[in-house]
């Protein structure tokens, strides 16, 4: 991905050259040195916990967003589980990933996900980042359903905002920025699966995704159907 987006630690590393820190969605933000780091965690729990062991090598913290309602993975796994409870015990704030078109009635929906996050893991959700969100939450500085979102003003207005989303920077690299040169701060959205895995495109990525997960899932159905047997 080279191409498209860069190495993560580079990335990382410039940012703490500039002289940011990181902060969370829960603290004070000023205009200038700070970075609030925010992943959204589409389709793979472990590969989020590659990046969250980067940043804690970087003695950085960032904000992870999984999803419950989610046809790409199984928070609720013990794989996953375990990915989760790792990247909580680096010193990383958990969020929930909410998808409202997945309810007919959203502030209901987002409540039973959130209890079924914060009842399985023993953790108190204080943020939750919206999956696709619609343009009517950008910039909305209204809580959903009492809970805060990292689509406020504060978080996409009044600093910048930059998303790799789709597997590339559409509106410039951050580095590139005059907020960066200028050392405002930003938030940064990153899905992990565009920094860990293989591939010279977006397409060449989700197809590695997908032939490892095709793997992954016949390893899984021969532990546990005996009459199957993966062929060589």
């Amino acid at each position: 991905m080279a191409e498209l987006l860069g190495d993560y630690p580079s990335l990382l590393n410039s940012f703490i050259e500039a002289g940011y820190t990181t902060r969370f969605f829960s603290d004070p933000i000023s205009r200038s040195h700070q970075l609030l780091l925010r992943h959204d965690i589409d389709f793979d729990c472990h590969l989020a916990e590659k990046l969250a062991e980067i940043e804690h090598e970087f003695g950085l913290k960032a904000t992870y967003f999984f999803l419950v309602s989610s046809d790409s993975y199984n928070l609720l796994s013990s794989k996953n589980a375990s990915s989760l409870g790792r990247i909580r015990n680096m010193g990383h704030n958990i969020g929930l990933h909410f998808d409202p078109t997945r309810h007919k009635d959203t502030e209901s929906g987002l409540k039973k996900e959130i209890a079924i996050m914060e009842d399985n893991f023993d953790l108190k959700i204080d943020i939750i980042s919206l999956h696709r969100p619609s343009e009517t939450y950008i910039g909305n500085d209204q809580p959903i359903a009492g809970y805060d979102h990292t689509y406020r003003s504060e978080f996409v207005k009044k600093i910048a905002y930059y998303s790799d989303s789709g597997g590339s920077f559409k509106f410039g690299h951050p580095l590139d920025s005059c907020e960066f040169h200028q050392r405002k701060s930003m938030q940064l959205l990153t899905h992990p699966i565009w920094w860990t895995l293989k591939g010279y495109s977006a397409q060449e990525v989700m197809e590695n995704h997908i032939t490892n997960n095709h793997k992954a899932l016949q390893l899984h159905i021969s532990k546990n159907c005996k009459s199957y047997h993966p062929k060589a």
